[in-house]
């Protein structure tokens, strides 16, 4: 009845019988095609690169969460703790910084070892000493206020050299002091 002609394609015939082209709504476990040599390869690549982005980021979480536990003071001893507050005590927090910056580790004991260091001692005394010359208050440079002025009744008081010399030194502004 349904003879097939040698000039019908494959196409055509797949045309005919549509439910031959249809997946299975089953729960039948479908089979795909073997890959070919050429995806074989490319899929081994893939899973090479997820396995080595696993192991990268299971190293790196592993690495920050040993800092981080290193970082923690509550697990040290607390003598150590109190070695530490006293050595930093009467510091600045910028002081403080300095230290642990050039501390070997963020380890308490080298943070003390830091803050006793005779380079750290000389750095943080000569920043002192430079921050308390900047917030002096200068003394003034105006003869105005290094001796005080005479009224009418010293300088009536003064020879005629003494009072020469004081008008002088007034309009050159150089007094000498006492």
């Amino acid at each position: 009845m349904n003879e097939e002609t040698p000039e019908q394609t494959v196409d055509e015939i797949l045309a005919e019988t549509p439910e031959e082209t249809e997946t299975p709504q089953t729960n039948e476990e479908v089979v795909e095609p073997k890959p070919t040599q050429e995806e074989k390869p490319e899929k081994d690549k893939e899973f090479q690169s997820i396995e080595a982005q696993k192991q990268h980021f299971k190293t790196k979480a592993e690495r920050l969460e040993k800092q981080l536990n290193a970082n923690k003071v509550g697990g040290t001893d607390p003598m150590e703790v109190v070695k530490l507050a006293k050595a930093l005590e009467g510091r600045t927090e910028d002081e403080i910084d300095f230290i642990t910056r050039n501390a070997a580790t963020a380890d308490v004991n080298d943070i003390i070892a830091a803050s006793k260091d005779e380079w750290v001692k000389d750095a943080i005394d000569t920043r002192r000493k430079k921050t308390a010359d900047k917030n002096k208050i200068p003394g003034s440079s105006s003869p105005d206020y290094s001796q005080p002025s005479k009224d009418y009744q010293d300088i009536k008081k003064m020879s005629k050299d003494e009072f020469r010399a004081y008008a002088e030194k007034q309009e050159r502004g150089g007094n000498t002091g006492v």
